[in-house]
């Protein structure tokens, strides 16, 4: 009888300690919504990294799953730390250039009149499918304890 406690002991151990290294390096979301068209669509599964998040390796243009008000959403980060950024005629500018943004379609119009030098923990976050999104145009910018994970890959 002690041999299968103890083998029913170190399975259950096997398992928290699986889970734990699963939820720290990538854990399962679902998309819902549609604000991230046409890189992510309403049902689409990806994978998030919580460790990067911790780690500090937020870049721009990573893809996050965050906190925006009292909604967990999915943006893209625009402009971290320090950043100037300003969205004026449609077009979005990050330290006084363009910003390249091949993610977006070509014709997508970014609305707002916008012009702020994030701080030290501050990022700035928009959808791709401007036109409907709910982001930090809106909200304003979001700090790092916001942001839940960096989607890795989607499958």
């Amino acid at each position: 009888m002690g041999k299968k406690i103890k083998s029913l002991f170190i399975m259950i151990a096997e398992a928290v300690i699986l889970i734990c290294i699963a939820y720290v390096f990538a854990f399962p979301y679902r998309i819902d919504g549609s604000s991230m068209e046409s890189s992510y669509y309403t049902g689409d599964k990806v994978l998030i990294s919580h460790i990067s998040v911790w780690m500090s390796n937020i870049e721009r243009g990573d893809t996050v799953v965050c906190t925006l008000g009292d909604t967990t959403v999915i943006k893209r980060v625009i402009a971290v730390p320090g950043d100037e950024l300003v969205i004026t005629g449609g077009k979005v500018y990050l330290n006084g250039a363009l910003l390249d943004e091949p993610y977006i379609d070509t014709d997508e119009y970014t609305s707002g009149d916008i012009s702020v030098t994030l701080g030290s923990d501050e990022y700035f976050v928009m959808g791709d499918n401007r036109s409907v999104s709910l982001d930090s145009r809106q909200k304003g910018c979001i700090s790092r304890s916001d942001i839940k994970g960096i989607i890795w890959f989607k499958f």
